[in-house]
């Protein structure tokens, strides 16, 4: 019985790419991002934002699910890191790394 439900929820990971929010100023590293997530195995949907006050108006947007897992960079132009450190706690994410 826990193989066919380990089998299951093997499947549903495979239908269901993980959601993820990169918060990056700089166009190179969104692109060496992007193209590292392409020689994974792992299904991801990639969202990218060039400041802090992007990628907050990014998670208020009710248009748009938010993410399983934010990349951001330490230094915000637009916003500081602990704004938005502090709207995000609250927000249900997966996991949240400042780069």
């Amino acid at each position: 019985m826990k193989d066919k439900e380990d089998q299951e929820h093997v499947e549903k990971d495979k239908k269901d790419p993980i959601k993820i929010l990169l918060a990056d100023d700089d166009k190179d590293d969104q692109h060496l991002f992007k193209e590292a997530l392409e020689h994974t195995d792992v299904p991801t949907e990639l969202t990218t934002e060039s400041n802090g006050q992007d990628l907050m108006d990014n998670l208020h947007d009710p248009e748009i699910p938010n993410p399983d897992i934010i990349f951001w960079i330490l230094i915000c132009r637009v916003r500081t890191a602990k704004n938005v450190l502090k709207k995000l706690k609250p927000m249900k994410i997966l996991k949240i790394f400042q780069l």
